[in-house]
């Protein structure tokens, strides 16, 4: 199996509708980036290395679309695991299985990229490349991907809109509808 994975700027609604227009041949309504295959936990050690001084790594933590955050007790609660019994369901009836996932970078994630500088993206760029997490990556594919990290997020803040990853894992040699490059 493979990790497909793109990147999209979009509104919170039209992102959940990602997996299936992206299917659909001719669907140009996202403009996806092909984050070749990088998964929650890249980006994650990503923010780690970004935001290494005095920050609360909850507020980099990418965000599960489908489930949110959880919810504490009582009646909100109890609505919480109704909607993510019904986001299941609706997953595996609508085609998309329980391997795919939908992911929102937070603001402070996005103001992170998007301020990003020049001189900044050939050290991180091997700090990322150097974790566990990014094995078999180089420092140049590495920055290429930071490069196209902070024009997505600078364009979701330009547009107020929000940078998603959607990924999914795939039999080996299955290239699946959609994908930007």
């Amino acid at each position: 199996m493979a990790v497909r994975s793109e990147l999209f700027v979009s509104t919170r609604r039209q992102a959940k509708r990602f997996s299936q227009l992206r299917a659909t041949p001719g669907s140009s309504a996202y403009d996806p980036v092909d984050a070749r295959g990088l998964a929650p936990l890249e980006f994650e050690r990503l923010s780690a290395i970004l935001g290494q001084k005095d920050h609360d790594p909850d507020a980099l933590r990418l965000v599960n679309v489908r489930f949110g955050q959880p919810a504490r007790r009582g009646w909100a609660g109890l609505v919480r695991r109704f909607r993510i019994w019904i986001a299941i369901v609706w997953s595996v009836v609508g085609g998309e299985g329980p391997d795919a996932g939908l992911y929102r970078f937070p603001p402070a994630y996005l103001r992170l990229l998007a301020g990003l500088q020049d001189t900044d993206l050939p050290g991180v760029a091997k700090a990322w490349a150097d974790t566990e997490a990014m094995a078999g990556r180089d420092g140049t594919s590495a920055q290429a991907m930071l490069i196209e990290l902070r024009r997505l997020a600078r364009s979701a803040e330009a547009t107020r809109r929000g940078l998603f990853l959607w990924g999914a894992t795939v039999p080996e040699g299955v290239e699946q509808g959609g994908g930007g490059g």
